[in-house]
């Protein structure tokens, strides 16, 4: 990891989150390749309860779900 694209990424506010040990290969030379987050703005809160599966199989919105995915295969 070069230096100089660790130091921007901190100066601008992202964290480290991981690393992935050699696997990027560039001009002859394996490097590692390191992953960096920064929240983009606030979390909204608390996410809307989970709908199951049995409440909205008979809707409307259930087929065309179904339809777009079958229409991507």
């Amino acid at each position: 990891m070069a230096a100089a694209s660790v130091g921007l990424h901190l100066a601008m506010g992202f964290q480290p989150v991981g690393v992935y040990k050699q696997v990027g290969f560039k001009c002859g030379a394996w490097y590692d390749v390191a992953w960096y987050q920064r929240p983009l703005q606030p979390c909204p809160g608390e996410p809307p309860p989970l709908t199951q599966p049995e409440e909205v199989r008979h809707t409307a919105a259930w087929g065309e779900a179904l339809y777009a995915g079958q229409a991507l295969l």
